[in-house]
């Protein structure tokens, strides 16, 4: 959560409020899983190629290694029908059979594999990484193609905020303020408020405020 601070003359007004992305990227489950963590707070700077989330692995794991003793015995058994088919017509004919089943556990082992390098997300590009309640993520089942963040081009974000009922006469449109990001509270933004709500709302919180836009300088 991060807030905004909105100056009339010559008070001060505190309201809730979140980073908005214009044009954002979204990141997306590449599968089925349980999600371990996000790596980053929300709002945090991230660069391209950063590590943004992990899957929980150790399903993950025991199935990789599950394959690879598989590929072992097939391999195993393709190797010594090989060897025998020189002298035993019958192990000779079981060749073709033996190597499908190893193709299809070398396959397998792959999969695994494959599973295991997507169980890291890396950011795909940089930019300012969006989300909320960290806390919701952990050990949270994904389904493929599932939402977990979104990473916005700073110079394509706006604030949206929450004026309480209280607050509303001391603010207008054109008004300055200062945006504080949860991760980085001590450097604020500059912003101006550009749109005001005329009716009020209630939040996810229960409680009563103005919908505020504002434009980050």
């Amino acid at each position: 959560l991060a807030i905004v601070s909105i100056t009339p003359t010559p008070a001060h007004v505190l309201a809730p409020a979140r980073a908005v992305a214009i044009d954002p990227y979204i990141v997306t489950a590449p599968q089925e899983g349980v999600l371990a963590e996000i790596t980053l707070a929300p709002d945090s700077e991230v660069s391209q190629g950063q590590i943004i989330a992990t899957y929980a692995v150790e399903d993950l794991e025991n199935a990789l290694e599950v394959a690879r003793q598989k590929v072992s015995v097939a391999d195993a058994n393709y190797q010594r029908s090989v060897q025998q088919g020189v002298l035993d017509p019958e192990a000779r004919a079981q060749i073709a059979s033996l190597f499908a089943l190893r193709a299809e556990a070398q396959a397998e082992f792959a999969f695994a594999q494959e599973r295991i390098r997507l169980s890291v997300l890396r950011a795909p590009v940089g930019g300012i990484l969006l989300y909320t309640a960290p806390e919701e993520w952990r050990g949270r089942p994904l389904r493929l193609g599932e939402r977990i963040v979104t990473i916005a081009d700073p110079t394509k974000l706006e604030v949206r905020a929450s004026v309480a009922v209280e607050d509303v006469s001391l603010v207008e449109p054109g008004r300055e303020g200062r945006f504080f990001l949860s991760s980085d509270p001590l450097a604020p933004i500059e912003a101006t408020l550009s749109d005001l709500s005329f009716d009020a709302a209630v939040d996810d919180q229960g409680r009563a405020g103005y919908d505020a836009r504002l434009e980050l300088a």
